[in-house]
């Protein structure tokens, strides 16, 4: 078959590595010179089965209340009159409950595991090299509230992970000696040895090289500005370089794609989340971190 794809992120591009596998031929549009830059270019790059909590936890919409004016928060709300913001979060919020946080839980834990199997097996085939790293994952806790609310959580994941160790401050800082100079400010943390990390960007650009070689064409700086539906299928995209037809179109534009599903009648339950990363030089490779991680606070 003839497929489409929207979209040359970590997850267009992955869709058109397993589609030319299958057999089909494959072309990609993205608005882009290159592969990878937006969603993928700068996010966290953690593979993390072992923190694969649903964001939809009890104490949540509290949070994200005194947000509005404590600025200091992981999590930050900002009020706005935004209709679509509003729909998904009337949903997100119902979902605030114990029972369903783990029943989310549980559910994005088996497609984390899913996924990393993937993954591992793609790379065992091209044997890409991403900064991977495999040392596993470290979850710090700074108060010894979070602590608690991190052992709480625990309690969901320990019956299906094997590799999930709560540490307290001496035996994480034995684990990971490049925050001996951060001790007063760690009341414990967890680690998953299973867990891992790496470049998204370099892992989808070294894909698209990969795709590119074995027959999937690639259109960039190219712009998708309608799609034109006929009955219950989809007859063509329209783009700023002209039209493209396919049997089958797959839509991977991150939060764009509500935009795009809504041309052809269909709402996504998707709503973007603002994140920040930052790149610095290491001067002092001796007191580089060894692990991945996340600072819970």
């Amino acid at each position: 078959m003839q497929i489409l794809i929207l979209g040359a992120g970590v997850i267009g591009v992955t869709t058109a590595y397993e589609l030319l596998k299958a057999g089909h031929d494959v072309t990609i549009l993205d608005r882009n010179p290159e592969p990878a830059l937006e969603t993928s270019y700068g996010n966290a790059g953690l593979i993390a089965p072992g923190h694969s909590y649903a964001w939809t936890t009890p104490k949540l919409p509290k949070n994200l209340f005194k947000s509005l004016y404590e600025k200091k928060r992981a999590f930050r709300f900002k009020f706005q009159w935004d209709l679509a913001m509003w729909r998904w979060g009337l949903q997100f919020i119902r979902h605030c409950t114990k029972k369903k946080m783990g029943e989310n839980t549980r559910r994005k834990h088996r497609l984390s595991i899913y996924s990393q199997g993937h993954l591992h097996r793609l790379i065992d085939e091209t044997r890409i090299q991403y900064h991977q790293n495999r040392n596993g994952l470290i979850y710090i806790f700074r108060s010894a509230q979070s602590f608690q609310d991190g052992q709480e959580k625990l309690s969901i994941l320990q019956p299906v992970m094997e590799n999930l160790q709560l540490l307290n401050r001496r035996e994480l800082l034995k684990l990971e000696p490049a925050l001996q100079n951060m001790e007063t400010q760690i009341s414990g943390g967890v680690y998953c040895s299973t867990d891992e990390s790496g470049s998204c960007r370099d892992f989808t650009k070294k894909l698209t090289e990969i795709c590119r070689n074995k027959g999937v064409n690639f259109h960039f700086d190219t712009t998708v500005t309608g799609i034109i539906k006929s009955g219950t299928k989809i007859e063509k995209v329209i783009s700023d370089k002209g039209d493209f037809h396919a049997d089958v179109y797959v839509l991977s534009l991150a939060a764009h794609s509500p935009t795009f599903a809504k041309m052809v009648g269909d709402y996504l339950p998707i709503y973007p989340v603002k994140g920040y990363s930052f790149t610095v030089p290491i001067i002092n490779r001796d007191k580089v971190p060894t692990h991945g991680g996340i600072d819970e606070d």
